[in-house]
């Protein structure tokens, strides 16, 4: 403490003309206008520099490239989950677990063009044939089901979203097993309809939907939104309920494209068997 008085004192003349100056300097911009301009000018300036340095440390950590890596990795990650589920559905003591040979393939894509505001929305992809993908894949974001490939070119392809009054999906309650179908009424874009649950289902508001397999083309048990409302159909004996989306189509920015590696095997054999 003694130190610091004896600074104080062997300044003091230092001190007290920066203080002054100060006092100069802050008299100056609050009562002359061009000088309060130019200080306020030249602030913002300075903030807007280190805004732009923010943004540019903030812009290096969303850099497409990474996001792109990012996006590949997570489809690796889901195609190996998805085929040690399947495998270990089917040896009930998940031992067997081979490492090659899954039934599902996942594939990053960025959607580059999409529409919620119509009632036959349609979602377009950065990815083609040249990329792995087909028609009729199933399409996923980070939280639920998108859609299904529709059209494919070279290094395009057009997806029919969940949003859209032509697509039906078979869907289930993850909690009881009851299956109905998934049509959505052109309305919001955040809401769809799961119709041909009969009466004597036990539902309940915030139940998991989730695909119920049927499908050739989407993994079971994916999530496709919550019920959100049980109502009495018009058809006496079932249930109509509104359910919320998990995916929120107006945000979508990447997704992953699903193969089926068996799906040809499991149209061929159906096809033979029920076209008898």
């Amino acid at each position: 403490m003694r130190h610091f008085f004896y600074f104080i004192i062997s300044h003091i003349t230092v001190l007290i003309f920066l203080l002054l100056e100060l006092v100069c300097f802050v008299l100056i911009v609050n009562y002359n206008d061009y000088h309060k301009a130019s200080f306020f000018n030249t602030s913002n300036a300075v903030s807007g520099a280190m805004l732009d340095a923010k943004m540019s440390v903030v812009d290096y950590f969303s850099l497409g490239d990474a996001n792109r890596r990012l996006v590949a990795e997570n489809a690796r990650l889901r195609t190996r989950l998805a085929h040690y589920t399947h495998i270990i559905d089917r040896d009930t003591t998940g031992l067997n677990i081979p490492l090659t040979g899954a039934k599902y393939i996942f594939r990053g894509a960025r959607v580059i063009n999409s529409s919620v505001s119509k009632s036959r929305n349609y979602i377009t992809l950065d990815a083609g044939a040249d990329d792995g993908i087909r028609a009729d894949m199933a399409v996923v974001g980070h939280k639920g089901v998108v859609g299904l490939v529709m059209a494919v070119s070279d290094h395009y392809s057009t997806v029919i979203p969940l949003v859209n009054t032509n697509f039906h999906l078979s869907a289930r309650i993850s909690r009881t097993n009851f299956f109905g179908s998934l049509e959505w009424d052109g309305m919001s874009p955040q809401y769809s309809t799961l119709n041909e649950i009969p009466e004597h289902a036990d539902v309940a508001v915030g139940d998991s939907v989730v695909t119920s397999g049927f499908s050739d083309f989407f993994p079971q048990g994916m999530l496709i939104g919550f019920v959100s409302k049980v109502e009495q159909d018009a058809n006496e004996g079932f249930y109509m309920l509104e359910v919320r989306l998990a995916e929120d189509f107006s945000r979508l920015y990447y997704v992953s494209v699903v193969e089926n590696t068996q799906a040809d095997e499991q149209i061929q054999i159906e096809n033979s068997t029920y076209n008898d």
